[in-house]
């Protein structure tokens, strides 16, 4: 089972979600504070909810090769404004829809005209998948040189005002690699390589 924050210490939290921890929003109790980046949330242990409840709004389409899964409920753009302006009541919010993958619609945030990145994700393996991401990404950042969001805060539970589990991420500068491949030099592209080499067996060193 997905377990919640324990009780609130003395000291402060840390600036970045932690891996394993389930921060619950919206119907918690208990008042947790990011305490350099200021931002707020709620906690509280996860309610049991039924087969069909926790996979509300996916559906496997059966294509040539396998399933796919598709969005049979969208996610509510109001609803995720609402959500981020609880976690800083006194800033201005603004959310755009920005691209959708297989698993997660990802929105542009601007919180102050500071950028973020709101996912979120298709219940196809409800509560593991965000707290294993959220813990797979803090762990890459750790070990690699590798540019990784870091997370503000997250969501493991469906139990929330968007309805879908979530994390809020800052968002990297820069562009896709697709964009200007064509366009790098070979010398670039070459480094470009050997550090993406260097990082990978990093990886598999630990």
């Amino acid at each position: 089972m997905c377990q919640s924050r324990g009780e609130k210490s003395n000291e402060a939290d840390s600036t970045e979600a932690q891996p394993g921890m389930c921060p619950w929003s919206q119907t918690g109790r208990k008042q947790h504070w990011n305490l350099q980046q200021n931002f707020c949330y709620y906690i509280a242990s996860p309610k049991i909810e039924s087969r069909e409840s926790q996979f509300h709004g996916l559906a496997w389409e059966q294509k040539l090769f396998g399933s796919e899964p598709r969005w049979t409920l969208e996610p509510d753009i109001v609803a995720i404004k609402q959500t981020i302006q609880s976690l800083r009541p006194s800033s201005t919010v603004e959310v755009v829809f920005l691209v959708q993958g297989a698993f997660n619609k990802i929105y542009n945030v601007s919180i102050d005209d500071e950028p973020f990145i709101m996912r979120i994700a298709l219940p196809v393996d409800p509560c593991y998948k965000v707290v294993s991401e959220v813990a797979t990404m803090d762990w890459v950042r750790r070990i690699t040189s590798l540019p990784i969001p870091r997370v503000i805060t997250y969501q493991a539970s469906r139990d929330n005002l968007i309805g879908f589990e979530w994390m809020l991420m800052t968002k990297m500068p820069g562009r896709p690699v697709r964009d200007i491949l064509q366009s790098l030099s070979f010398d670039v592209k070459a480094r470009l390589v050997r550090e993406l080499a260097v990082s990978s067996a990093r990886l598999f060193q630990n």
